[in-house]
């Protein structure tokens, strides 16, 4: 298929076709691209024309199935019908000894998922984007072909130019094996850009609109940088998707406005073609205005502010050398203080007395055996909120056991979120939306960049009506509450400050750098690190050998147990252990 960048390490040799093999008598091998679920994908150059190649190998097991083996020839039978120039072109399908052989377009570039780690694009480039994949999708679509698979991952982009992006990865994504379903199953870790109707809402059905909606959301994490957060399991992608996401709100809002009906959760709702995309409304032609009554106005003016200036010099010649004016005592002005003091203004509405001051909220105690009590009207009490969290000893030194414990405790903490605590009240250039709803029970302390809230510190927040942390795309405010990852991991550490006094970069200084084998030598309660990044709590091995770790993640907004992270999301993070470990 086209090029992506290759993860780390060559398939295995016993699967490889080495370099120097001749295929067909015209293609050979370079060497390999890269492998996934599908089969292996290797770098070919054709012997007689000199131009390179892509060259997709079919696992056998999958075309073992007749049906299987059908579909997909089928598939790129359609694909090699395409030509547009924003679609990877398929040049043959060839087959040997029970092996599939898929020739493709090599394509070079960054991956628009490698791009967005440098930060959005532009509104031009976004919408550049739009009419070119758009474009492609159409064309495609015209074929009765529908992709599944449309992510920032299969968007590759030429010399870095959105204007020349390619949709690639037709042949791992785009057959069915059954309705609602791709062959190689489920989604192959693209949950984050699957539609509604791929888990089977709104009837069900995967044709255009499907890929409109996952085009969508990728323009939408285009426009603004970050992912839209869709759901980190099956039970919370099915309910995010049963509402429209909200536009990210440093997107700007005419660009929002073109997104918006893309990720409509009913099909129906939705542009119905992928030609439709990019096609801006030119807006209705201003009437020329007549400005000839703008000069005698210009002359007015000018002939009233001499007019002024002739006077005012007058004043000042007749006027010099005049002693002062004393005014009585009671017309002397009097600077007003510097700190004046403050007064409350009076209320408007009526005030509970029996109810405490909402400004000056009490702090609960670290352990809560019983509900808190209500605070203020409207604010709703937590069913569950007693987290046993050990308390840093002598100098904040910690056990292992005495962090997994603090880890765990959070993750379990609930909370419920009001109205109040959905809107930040200082939050700078756009309003705070929490990703919360009305009175939704959570469970896990909010997610909030720039935070390092302990559960005292946010449930005086929350009752004090603060609105409840959790995507970095809302912006940061200290008036939102919750944790960041390293805030997060600092506290299970022991570091109880309140305030966020680290990151990513700075928390080196609470740890040092392990050497040895991640795979095998990390303990329970390191850390591995992503400076600049992203830093996750390690909590232990399962029997596949994974990491299992804990983390603040901004993706499922609230601090997690993640048991399916896996080796390869953690490519350039460095294992730290902390200097407060009284059993390192």
């Amino acid at each position: 298929m086209g090029t992506r960048p290759t993860p780390p390490g060559n398939p295995p040799a016993d699967r490889q076709i080495p370099p120097g093999t001749v295929l067909f008598g015209v293609y050979e091998i370079l060497g390999t691209l890269g492998g996934g679920g599908m089969g292996w994908v290797y770098r070919a150059r054709h012997t007689q024309l000199g131009s390179l190649r892509a060259i997709k190998v079919i696992r056998p097991d999958l075309t073992a199935n007749a049906n299987m083996e059908q579909l997909f020839v089928r598939e790129a039978r359609a694909l090699m019908q395409i030509n547009d120039d924003a679609i990877v072109h398929c040049h043959d399908l060839l087959s040997e000894e029970g092996r599939v052989y898929l020739v493709m377009e090599l394509v070079e570039g960054p991956s628009l998922e490698q791009v967005l780690q440098n930060g959005p694009l532009s509104s031009e480039n976004v919408r550049a984007l739009m009419q070119r994949i758009g474009a492609g999708l159409a064309a495609v679509h015209a074929f009765g072909v529908v992709h599944r698979d449309v992510s920032p991952g299969n968007i590759i982009l030429p010399n870095g130019r959105p204007e020349e992006a390619k949709l690639i990865d037709f042949g791992v994504a785009a057959v069915a094996a059954a309705p609602g379903q791709t062959l190689v199953g489920g989604f192959k870790g693209k949950l984050a850009y699957a539609s509604p109707e791929q888990f089977g809402l709104f009837g069900g059905q995967v044709d255009a609109r499907s890929d409109i909606y996952s085009f969508g959301l990728v323009l939408a994490e285009a426009a603004s940088g970050s992912p839209i957060p869709m759901g980190q399991t099956f039970y919370e992608a099915v309910e995010v998707r049963k509402a429209a996401p909200r536009i990210p709100p440093n997107v700007p809002a005419d660009l929002g406005d073109e997104i918006l009906p893309l990720i409509q959760p009913d099909p129906k709702d939705r542009p119905q073609s992928a030609a439709e995309l990019g096609r801006r409304k030119a807006p209705p032609p201003q009437p020329k205005k007549d400005l000839k009554w703008l000069v005698p106005l210009i002359y007015s003016a000018t002939a009233v502010g001499f007019g002024f200036g002739l006077g005012f010099m007058t004043w000042i010649y007749r006027t010099a050398g005049l002693p002062p004016v004393t005014l009585p005592p009671s017309q002397i002005p009097v600077a007003a203080p510097k700190n004046p003091p403050v007064v409350n203004p009076p209320a408007t509405t009526p005030q509970n007395p029996s109810a405490p001051d909402p400004n000056n909220p009490a702090i609960p105690p670290k352990v809560q055996l019983t509900p808190p009590p209500l605070l203020k009207p409207g604010t709703p009490t937590n069913a569950v909120n007693n987290p046993s969290i050990p308390v840093p000893g002598s100098s904040g030194a910690m056990t292992r056991a005495d962090v997994l414990q603090s880890a765990e405790a959070l993750s379990r903490y609930t909370w419920t979120c009001s109205e109040a605590n959905r809107h930040a009240p200082c939050i700078q250039g756009v309003p705070y939306q929490s990703d919360w709803f009305p009175q939704q029970q959570v469970t896990g302390l909010p997610y909030n960049w720039g935070g390092a809230d302990g559960p005292q510190e946010f449930e005086r927040k929350l009752r004090a009506g603060l609105a409840a942390g959790s995507h970095k795309r809302h912006g940061v405010s200290r008036c939102t509450t919750g944790t960041d990852c390293s805030g997060f991991v600092a506290w299970c550490w022991g570091h109880r400050t309140g305030n966020h006094d680290f990151s990513t970069i700075t928390l080196e200084q609470l740890a040092t750098r392990i050497s040895g084998n991640v795979y095998t030598d990390l303990k329970p309660g390191d850390a591995l690190n992503k400076p600049g990044s992203h830093v996750v709590l390690f909590a232990g091995y399962r029997r596949d050998g994974g990491p299992i770790v804990y983390e603040a993640s901004g993706a499922a907004g609230r601090v997690i147990r993640n048991d399916r992270m896996s080796w390869s999301n953690l490519s350039g993070y460095y294992p730290v252990r902390s200097n407060r470990l009284v059993d390192p």
